[in-house]
């Protein structure tokens, strides 16, 4: 083969996999234990974005490069909003998604850090987590057996809670606080330690923080607000981050939307409530709130492989 020929068959192949990655399918590789067990760290996944409909670029880079080098930026911003292709499908509770992390910077949307969390949420319904209970429109929502629960225990039970753990071979860490420990379990887990005590571990309770404790709305595309001193509160700091315009409220208490008065706002697009499975880490809609459609990326569909259990294409 010439090397014209085969300079051609190169620009081909990679224009070819620039246009899968971009409107079919990507990969991502999992780094922290947020998700529940099946989905361990060093995971590769398979992203799709036929339920969601392909994001086109909003900016164009080097590829393998970072984003700067030498303080100099190696990406080049196309767009300042997202668009997106329609989707053959829609969100659905429990679809694991990956999304770019809900931050305002001066970065491209997709220039933010990619995230993986279960979607529990959909536009128009009524989320409130209280503790490690999840309601949604005032129905409990059934969680994943393997979510990874705090639990607390007096100091003194630490020994015999740390010998159990190694019996069982129970890899989970116990963290310290003053006067109490704490340790992550599943439902399997807890229920393991219970049954191996000749007494029951009365002592072991699941606990929560401010971060466990959620009730909102969430918004959807046209969902239309009477502007007032409560809606502004509960709406204002996400509309200027997310929906591309200025609402500010007046000495007078009016309200002006880019410049003019308003009376009512619309939303431009749909938000969707994210929730990781191990309740420890808060990098979910528990810390930043709902994710716009503007920064979801797709669906995970398939484990491309994971290093630790060997699994290869494996549906999630």
């Amino acid at each position: 083969m010439s090397l014209r020929r085969l300079a051609v068959v190169l620009i081909i192949a990679a224009v070819l996999a620039i246009i899968i990655r971009m409107f079919f399918f990507e990969t991502i590789r999992i780094t922290t234990p947020a998700m529940s067990e099946s989905q361990t760290i060093g995971n590769r996944l398979i992203i799709e974005k036929f339920t969601t409909g392909a994001r086109f670029p909003m900016s164009i880079g080097l590829p393998f490069a970072p984003d700067s080098i030498l303080g100099k930026k190696t990406y080049f911003p196309i767009s300042e909003s997202a668009h997106r292709i329609s989707g053959f499908s829609k969100i659905k509770h429990d679809d694991l998604i990956a999304f770019n992390y809900p931050i305002v910077d001066n970065k491209p949307i997709d220039r933010h850090s990619i995230l993986l969390s279960r979607c529990v949420g959909l536009p128009g319904e009524n989320i409130r987590l209280q503790g490690t209970k999840l309601y949604i429109n005032n129905g409990e929502m059934e969680r994943p057996v393997d979510v990874s629960i705090c639990y607390r225990f007096p100091i003194k039970e630490k020994d015999k809670i740390e010998n159990l753990l190694k019996a069982g071979c129970i890899s989970q860490r116990i963290y310290q606080e003053k006067d109490f420990s704490y340790v992550y379990l599943t439902k399997y887990e807890y229920i393991y330690l219970t049954k191996r005590q000749k007494n029951k571990i009365t002592e072991l309770k699941s606990c929560s923080s401010s971060f466990d404790e959620k009730t909102i709305l969430i918004p959807y595309k046209d969902f239309r607000i009477e502007l007032n001193d409560s809606s502004f509160n509960t709406w204002g700091a996400l509309i200027n981050k997310y929906e591309g315009v200025r609402l500010i409220r007046t000495e007078s208490g009016h309200f002006r939307k880019n410049g003019k008065e308003a009376d009512f706002y619309i939303f431009k697009q749909n938000y969707y409530w994210m929730l990781n499975d191990h309740q420890g880490y808060i990098d979910d809609s528990r810390s930043f709130g709902p994710v716009p459609e503007s920064h979801i990326i797709g669906k995970a569909c398939l484990i491309f492989f994971s290093p630790e259990t060997k699994r290869f294409l494996q549906k999630i």
